[in-house]
């Protein structure tokens, strides 16, 4: 019956020695990496910057300008258009305009190419007015010659009152 203690004794020893050796193998498998060492005398380093986007050309949104009969008189309706033009040209150099005026058919072929000259060359004034050498804007009158609108009735004729532009981009040699 002694013997029985004794097998006791070491069931139990041996119990306590396997959970210890199990217990340190564990810990000895979790030990954490060792931290990466800071370099403080280098500086990060940024990608090199994209090269330059090709510019693209500014633009705008021109509107064609309606007159009353018989008159080259700009309206007053259209100074905030004529403002934001002149802007446009001033941050744009390479930009330069052709105004061409226009008449209804009403009046003689000689009256309304006048006419029409007239009226563009009112709005290369107010360019002017507004900042822009008068050599960066042509003037050409078609007169009657090319109607918007076709008809003999004040909706097609107020339609053919007008003056429309036309852009002139010049290369940067140019200037």
């Amino acid at each position: 019956m002694r013997s029985l203690p004794i097998i006791f004794l070491l069931i139990v020893a041996f119990i306590f020695s396997f959970d210890l050796s199990c217990s340190t193998s564990k810990k000895s498998s979790t030990v954490p990496p060792a931290p990466k060492p800071k370099i403080l005398s280098e500086k990060k380093k940024t990608p090199p910057p994209p090269p330059p986007a090709k510019e693209e050309p500014a633009s705008f949104s021109y509107q064609t300008l309606y007159f009353d009969f018989d008159s080259a008189a700009i309206l007053y309706r259209d100074s905030t258009h004529l403002d934001r033009l002149a802007e446009f040209l001033i941050n744009n150099k390479e930009i330069s305009l052709v105004i061409a005026g226009h008449a209804d058919e009403r009046g003689s072929f000689d009256y309304n190419l006048s006419l029409g000259e007239q009226r563009a060359i009112a709005i290369r004034s107010e360019l002017q007015k507004r900042g822009i050498n008068p050599e960066r804007v042509r003037v050409v009158s078609y007169g009657e010659e090319r109607p918007a609108a076709r008809g003999k009735d004040e909706t097609a004729y107020s339609q053919n009152r007008r003056a429309e532009f036309d852009e002139i981009r010049r290369s940067k040699d140019d200037r």
